[in-house]
């Protein structure tokens, strides 16, 4: 890992002491809350942007996508700018071994783990730690989570798991059941992974949801956001799907869509 993260030798010894392989723990040394922030088992590296305009007691946080094709998550960085536009405090997160704004965050990339190992607790719960930190370092009053197609999955999931913290997400292509996309796209079943659709009882009455996929997305494909929707409704939630005409799964050529920008206005500026 880059930059910000290292540890002296006598630090390190005693992670791997005291966590086990899989759930090491690698908070970060000093964070900042600006740049770095810690989880519960990650030092996650951030872009923030302060509100140019309004109160700011409003966080929003992006979550990018598993990124299967290699590089960093700066693609996100459009929606963070775009929160704090609209009066928010917008923070993009590098998940889990991931890169952003040229820093890296500890930890195993998705796409490098192993099948049964992708969207467990530990790591989710990490991530929720990390938001919960920034929610307190803003004085913050409500919390926003965007997430594309991986970080919806976990964006979603925080919606109820991590209950009060979440007030509203933003779900783009988001695979909302994660074993019907998996079943879908004939790959074999992950199990003890989390989805989203599981965690909508345990979702605040109060919280807003918005879903948004291409209308040519081949990999997410729309059913998945709206039976998603369709249980949230039953449930009593104030849940929405907006189609995004003729656009497809791929961050980069679908985050200029205007849909996406009324969704980040509407989720930070409504009460």
């Amino acid at each position: 890992m880059s930059g910000f993260f290292k540890c002296l030798p006598a630090f390190c010894f005693a992670l791997a002491v005291l966590a086990p392989l899989s759930t090491r723990a690698e908070t970060c040394p000093s964070p900042d809350d600006t740049n770095w922030v810690s989880g519960a088992n990650h030092c996650l590296a951030i872009k923030t942007y302060l509100p140019t305009g309004g109160t700011g007691h409003v966080l929003m946080v992006v979550l990018h996508g598993d990124l299967s094709s290699g590089g960093p998550a700066d693609d996100s960085l459009d929606f963070a700018k775009t929160a704090a536009e609209a009066g928010a405090v917008g923070v993009a997160m590098a998940r889990p071994g991931y890169m952003i704004d040229g820093r890296e965050s500890s930890g195993i990339p998705t796409r490098n783990q192993d099948r049964e190992d992708r969207f467990k607790p530990a790591e989710i719960d990490s991530i929720a730690q990390a938001v919960a930190a920034l929610k307190a370092h803003h004085k913050a009053e409500r919390v926003v989570m965007f997430g594309h197609s991986g970080g919806a999955i976990i964006s979603g999931v925080m919606l109820g798991r991590s209950a009060p913290l979440v007030d509203a997400v933003i779900l783009l292509s988001c695979p909302c059941n994660y074993a019907d996309w998996r079943e879908s796209n004939d790959w074999p079943a992950v199990y003890g992974a989390e989805s989203p659709h599981n965690y909508l009882e345990k979702a605040p009455k109060t919280a807003r949801i918005f879903t948004l996929t291409g209308e040519n997305d081949g990999n997410t494909k729309m059913w998945l956001a709206t039976d998603y929707v369709k249980k949230a409704v039953g449930l009593g939630l104030n849940a929405t799907f907006t189609p995004i005409p003729g656009a497809n799964h791929g961050l980069r050529r679908i985050k200029r869509q205007p849909q996406i920008f009324d969704a980040i206005r509407a989720a930070v500026t409504s009460p």
